[in-house]
């Protein structure tokens, strides 16, 4: 089930600035409102929310948890078939490839930029040779 968001909402935007597959309407000082029909219930939202007026499917509130804290997909290069699906789903970029290519080559490798990720794990969930998998990494 699609998670909401509830009267309590501040229209202050985070929440829709950071959905992966623009499931979120609204204007800054109004309540925002979930599409349920694009809403993957990744809980990005919920996470970014300052006030905590996210619920998921089930009524709970989404904590807050800060975007270093958020599991953050980890590559198995030995598995990526490199078929770009992850780079094409990510909407904030995180996954990537260097560009230009030189004419007629393809890329060899994907690249992962940890301050763009929001941890919404469709590139996890999507990978069709499970070479992504959502990890909680910390910084040395």
């Amino acid at each position: 089930m699609a998670h909401k968001i509830l009267d309590d909402c501040t229209g202050c935007g985070e929440c829709k600035n950071v959905c992966p597959v623009s499931a979120i309407t609204g204007e800054i000082g109004k309540i925002h409102e979930i599409n349920p029909v694009r809403c993957v219930d990744c809980s990005v939202c919920g996470m970014s929310c300052p006030i905590g007026c996210v619920i998921d499917g089930e009524g709970a509130v989404v904590i807050m948890v800060a975007p270093q804290d958020r599991p953050k997909p980890v590559l198995n290069r030995i598995s990526c078939a490199l078929c770009m699906l992850c780079v094409d789903l990510c909407r904030f970029k995180a996954l990537h490839v260097k560009l230009p290519l030189p004419r007629g080559e393809m890329p060899t490798e994907i690249f992962f930029d940890s301050d763009k990720c929001v941890g919404c794990g469709l590139c996890e969930k999507e990978c069709p040779v499970d070479a992504i998998t959502m990890r909680i990494v910390t910084r040395c």
